[in-house]
Parts: structure tokens; C-alpha cells; sequence
């Protein structure tokens, strides 16, 4: 047995040629808002659109206080070039017997198809592996989310396989596309 630990989450700013991912504060209220009022947008994740800024503001309340606790909570993605949060990313879950997480995000529809959640995403597996010292990360996606299942492809993710009702979403219960990628592989990887 290993007395190996998963290391508390700390956010530190991350940042890629055209992003930064780092902590939201309260001033990314209307970005935030702007991306997860739009429906497009939680076509395939389990939580609704934000029907106000009153919704967005309670969601920023549950982040902030999952960084002061250090519990898994995303990153804010801020577009260099407008200085505008445009999505988010982070581990959403641990599984520390297996010294693993689960990856999500989150992407604005007005920067779909830039490669952006994909240089997000290559940025976490990078943090995840070489800082935190993770065995592996995983990720799914609803079946039908075929942007999604190509970002983890690109990223360096493999599939792994189809689970058939294994998410409940918006009262259905939906097949999702398991992904993931071990220490070893990504070490392969060449970014």
C-alpha cells in the first residue's frame, strides 16, 4: 500500500499560446453567464442553462467555495486575446485508490471548432500528470456529443468503451463514450 497522496487542489494559472486557465472570481459573473445561458451549450451535460445571472452567481458561489475547501473545481479558460473567460475545465471527480481523476469542460459555442478546448485540455493532462503525479484521468462523454469524443481523441485520450445508460441527463438516463489515458501514455504523447 502506497502512502502516496493526491495532492490538494491549488489552481495555479496555467497558460497556453492563446489561453489562460486559472480561478474565477466574481468578475467573470457576465462572461460565465454569456456561454451558460445558451442551451447549445448543455445539450449534453447534466446541468441546465442558466436562466439568469442570479443562477450563474450561485454557481460561481459553489466554485469559490470548492477552491477554499480544495475540492475539485474547474478553471476559468480566458482567451488571451479578448481577455474574456470562455469556458471551463478542471477535474471533476477523484478516485484516490486509484490515484486518478475525472476531466470535464465546458466550451462556449461562439469558439467551437478553434481548437481551443482542445489546447485547454492538453494543458490539464500536462498538469494532472506532471504535478499532481496522477496514475491516469478519464473522461466520458454522451454518445452523441461528437465534438466532445473528437476533443478527447485529439487531446491523446483512447476510447475505451460505450456503457449504455450509464448517465442520467435532464431526467434520461444516456449512453456515454468512456476515455482515458495512464502516466505511461502520455509520457509517449508528443505535443
Amino acid at each position: 500500500m502506497s502512502n502516496r497522496e493526491i495532492p490538494q487542489f491549488k489552481w495555479p494559472a496555467l497558460e497556453t499560446e492563446r489561453l489562460i486557465l486559472r480561478k474565477f472570481t466574481y468578475d467573470d459573473l457576465n462572461d460565465i453567464s454569456e456561454y451558460a445561458s445558451n442551451p447549445e451549450i448543455t445539450k449534453y451535460v447534466q446541468w441546465e442553462a442558466h436562466r439568469s445571472k442570479t443562477e450563474t452567481l450561485e454557481f460561481l458561489n459553489i466554485v469559490v467555495e470548492m477552491y477554499i475547501k480544495h475540492r475539485p473545481a474547474p478553471w476559468g479558460i480566458e482567451l488571451k486575446e479578448e481577455k474574456k473567460i470562455i469556458g471551463t475545465i478542471g477535474f471533476t471527480k477523484i478516485f484516490p485508490e486509484e490515484f486518478s481523476c475525472e476531466v470535464g469542460y465546458t466550451l462556449s459555442q461562439n469558439y467551437w471548432n478553434r481548437g481551443l478546448m482542445t489546447e485547454a485540455l492538453k494543458k490539464i493532462l500536462e498538469y494532472g500528470f506532471d504535478v499532481m503525479d496522477l496514475n491516469s484521468i478519464i473522461a466520458h462523454c454522451i454518445v452523441e456529443n461528437e465534438q466532445s469524443a473528437k476533443v478527447l481523441l485529439k487531446s491523446g485520450m483512447n476510447y475505451v468503451k460505450t456503457v449504455k445508460g450509464n448517465l442520467m441527463v435532464k431526467g434520461n438516463m444516456v449512453d456515454v463514450k468512456l476515455f482515458s489515458l495512464s502516466k505511461k501514455e502520455f509520457k509517449l504523447l508528443k505535443y
